[in-house]
């Protein structure tokens, strides 16, 4: 048994290596921070949801609000996107939010944006899913 076990192995090791180990993409790290938009330099400010993407359970037209903007986690090798913390609630396609605040996630690699509404939870966003209003 002993044999096979040690057999396998050197036909891994000559091989190239195991299956189940495999590298990761590295995290992004040392990107300097974007300036933000022009439009988020004054706030509060007003938007309107507009998102493109249709989940195949949920339906189209509304967005997660998320308790966090995408810190980055604690392990880098624990997660591709940032940390967003618990589900607050969600928030319709066209429904009018106030911009209270925003934060750029170097693990998203984009700006999140802190968003007030009636009958919404207060909560984070991507900007990328608002248009804004003049």
């Amino acid at each position: 048994m002993l044999k096979l076990v040690v057999a396998s192995i050197l036909v891994l090791v000559q091989a190239g290596g195991c299956g189940l180990i495999f590298e990761t993409p590295p995290f992004p790290q040392n990107v300097p921070t974007p300036t933000p938009h022009v439009e988020l330099q004054t706030l509060p400010r007003n938007a309107r949801v507009r998102t493109k993407y249709v989940h195949p359970v949920w339906g189209p037209g509304e967005i997660y609000v998320w308790e966090l903007p995408g810190l980055t986690p604690s392990d880098l090798d624990s997660a591709y996107m940032g940390e967003r913390g618990n589900p607050l609630g969600t928030v319709l396609e066209g429904t009018e939010v106030t911009i209270v605040d925003y934060a750029w996630s170097e693990a998203d690699q984009e700006f999140w944006v802190r968003i007030r509404a009636p009958g919404v939870p207060e909560g984070w966003i991507f900007l990328s899913e608002l248009e804004l209003t003049p």
